[in-house]
């Protein structure tokens, strides 16, 4: 999963790239490696701060990490720093298996001032292993012929769950489905949330799955200050340039600001929910 942020920060457009590849979301065991690719490239005399990085050892609970690794490539005005950390899943519970991938804060200075970027955090699903025994399993038995009655209310139950499929299809797409809806993935992120009050890291994830929605419909980063290229570009979500211009002024108050004065209204997750799925209908053609 590729998730690009990068805005302004203290008035200077600083971060000129911020690219983080995500670890896949599932399929892990315990002992099982992944990695999260990071690409933070800054303008000169900007340089990052390796402390800022996860240290090698225990993470948390349920992760450990390897000595980052970093490169640098320099150019006239910039420097980009290609960061690679590989976690490792060291424990688990049969009772808990979505895991947090923390969040770093990613410090960079230019002697004097020191600032920092956010990459997010992410989640990752590990299970525990079977233990299958095959003294446990039932010998094999043909079934038995059902009643000529049965068989039909066989056949109207395939045609209803035919229907109930393609209403699924329309209203919500399905996980086969070739069709691209990033805003479709986002609604459904948003509603396993709606009743998590707002606040905390869960509350930053719904906000970047938005802006990774958006990312995803434009094909490249969308950044607040040039939303108009993407409404040019998408011009079916020009009814929508108000909320949508609204959200992004919001979100980047959450990261980059001090939000915790009060002094701006904080969107709930109802609201969060509500703006995606206007998004998701018009992405459909419902709208």
């Amino acid at each position: 999963m590729l998730l690009s942020i990068a805005w302004p920060a203290s008035g200077a457009i600083n971060v000129e790239r911020l690219d983080v590849q995500q670890p896949r979301s599932f399929g892990y065991q315990i002992g099982d490696r992944f990695e999260r690719i990071i690409d933070l490239q800054l303008r000169k005399p900007l340089q990052l701060d390796p402390e800022s990085l996860p240290a090698a050892g225990r993470l948390t609970v349920w992760l450990a990490t390897a000595p980052p690794e970093v490169t640098q490539e320099t150019t006239a005005t910039s420097t980009l720093y290609h960061i690679r950390i590989v976690y490792q899943v060291v424990n688990i519970d049969a009772e808990r298996t979505d895991i947090a991938v923390p969040h770093i804060d990613l410090r960079y200075t230019d002697g004097d001032e020191t600032l920092k970027t956010l990459v997010p955090a992410s989640r990752v699903n590990v299970s525990v292993l079977g233990n299958h025994r095959r003294g446990d399993l039932q010998p094999d038995e043909a079934p038995s012929l059902l009643p000529r009655r049965y068989s039909a209310l066989l056949v109207y139950g395939a045609a209803l769950a035919a229907c109930l499929i393609a209403l699924a299809y329309l209203y919500w797409g399905l996980p086969f489905s070739s069709a691209s809806h990033p805003f479709g993935d986002a609604y459904r992120a948003i509603r396993t949330h709606r009743r998590e009050a707002v606040g905390g890291e869960r509350y930053h994830e719904v906000l970047q799955g938005i802006h990774s929605a958006f990312n995803r419909t434009a094909g490249k980063t969308v950044f607040a200050e040039k939303l108009d290229e993407f409404f040019t570009d998408h011009g079916q979500f020009e009814p929508m340039r108000e909320p949508i211009t609204d959200y992004f002024a919001y979100s980047r108050t959450v990261f980059f600001e001090d939000a915790a004065s009060g002094e701006h209204a904080a969107y709930t997750v109802s609201d969060l929910e509500d703006l995606i799925r206007r998004c998701h209908d018009i992405e459909r053609g419902l709208s």
